[in-house]
């Protein structure tokens, strides 16, 4: 949140049905109070991995979010 109250929410999404991904979202401190606004992908991930110890598909994104 910043000094306006304008909010701002990243976070990754997968499953079965959905490549990893990260998404975000947000809202204007003058939007209706307990909604977001429309959720946008930003890095699609190129499909899952399995059986691996390595951090996945997304893990060269890491330093966006630190």
């Amino acid at each position: 949140m910043d000094q306006a109250g304008d909010i701002a929410l990243g976070y990754s999404v997968s499953s079965s049905a959905i490549d990893p991904s990260v998404r975000y979202t947000g809202r204007l401190a003058s939007d209706p109070v307990s909604t977001m606004g429309t959720e946008i992908s930003t890095v699609a991930g190129g499909g899952v991995q399995n059986g691996s110890t390595s951090n996945g598909p997304l893990s060269r994104w890491a330093t966006i979010a630190p």
